[in-house]
């Protein structure tokens, strides 16, 4: 599978709940298309769609809301589509990433029920606000590229009653990126961010803004604020078990955070996900004829999911490439004369 292909559509107002499991391939990110019909009477906003969860091998990698991938859409990765009007079209885009900015990646599937989507569609908002809504779900797929880590999306909230100083763990591990808004900035007057008791960050909540605006080259300000701690792009920058946030508010509110960590794949995954990759790559140079097909087939009915050990991988790879050349036909050689 390659290149963007459809994957499901859904009907959000009729739902409610939906699960759907991903296509075998190496998915780089889903895309959401949202289109639909506002009530006479109002306009339908992202935080009102729901929320959903990447579940793969019966594990929460991803658990927060649509709203937040649009966000996180829109400051990494450009315009994201918006268009809410009162008895008018609504109509949203957004991705669902695999991999951290600047850290390429992708979900190497290889079981059609290994992972899956449950997409709670919050169907109470969305009847009251819209009178029509269709879902259209896409997946992005590369598979030349390999699978070196899993992105795990996660939230965790701090509620300030009143005007205090709250120092609480993350939960979680190796987290890379952190985003963090207020519902009015000037209550958060301190923020420290913490790993293994080193601070990463210590600032005021306009001064995370701007650097993150300019940053991440926003033509207007956005609504979160970004500590990326792979920025020099080494993912063992996230490595930490102990991450901790420091927040000092002037008044009653909430800081809302988003954790994206990290959880690099072991060797042999790694190892298997190359030699996959690398298949696909001769595939496109050798331009395979449709009788190599089967010497493909035959080499990889014995191939186990997870090659077992580098030099494993190697062989099959260079046992793949000789069977190929072997039976792909050349040109026969011309004698050259000479004057």
């Amino acid at each position: 599978m390659r290149g963007l292909q459809f994957i499901k559509m859904m009907t959000p107002l009729t739902e409610g709940r939906k699960q759907v499991y991903l296509p075998v391939g190496k998915l780089a990110f889903l895309v959401f298309y949202l289109t639909g019909t506002n009530d006479a009477a109002k306009t339908a906003a992202m935080e009102d769609v729901g929320r959903l969860r990447l579940v793969r091998n019966d594990e929460d990698l991803h658990n927060t809301n649509h709203e937040f991938y649009h966000d996180l859409t829109d400051l990494k990765g450009g315009y994201p589509l918006l268009s809410s009007t009162a008895a008018g079209a609504f109509t949203a885009a957004y991705k669902i990433p695999m991999a951290l900015d600047g850290l390429p990646n992708v979900m190497d599937i290889r079981d059609p029920k290994e992972a899956y989507l449950d997409i709670d569609w919050d169907e109470t908002l969305l009847n009251v606000e819209l009178t029509a809504l269709s879902a259209y779900l896409y997946g992005m797929y590369v598979p030349e590229a390999v699978e070196r880590y899993e992105l795990f999306v996660h939230e965790q909230d701090f509620y300030a009653a009143a005007a205090t100083t709250l120092t609480d763990p993350l939960s979680g591990e190796n987290i890379a990126a952190l985003y963090m808004k207020v519902v009015t900035p000037a209550n958060l007057t301190q923020l420290m961010v913490k790993v293994d008791n080193e601070p990463v960050w210590s600032g005021d909540e306009d001064v995370l803004t701007a650097i993150t605006n300019f940053i991440n080259r926003v033509e207007s300000a956005g609504t979160w604020s970004e500590v990326l701690l792979t920025s020099s792009g080494n993912p063992l920058m996230s490595i930490g078990k102990d991450i901790r946030v420091q927040a000092i508010f002037g008044a009653t509110d909430t800081l809302s955070i988003r954790k994206l960590s990290i959880r690099p794949s072991s060797v042999e995954k790694i190892m298997s996900s190359i030699v996959h990759a690398e298949i696909e790559l001769e595939k496109q140079v050798i331009k395979i004829p449709s009788g190599e097909l089967t010497v493909q087939a035959e080499l990889m009915a014995n191939t186990p999911p997870i090659i077992q050990s580098p030099i494993h991988a190697r062989r099959i790879t260079t046992g793949l490439s000789q069977a190929v050349s072997a039976r792909v036909e050349r040109p026969a050689k011309r004698s050259i004369s000479r004057r």
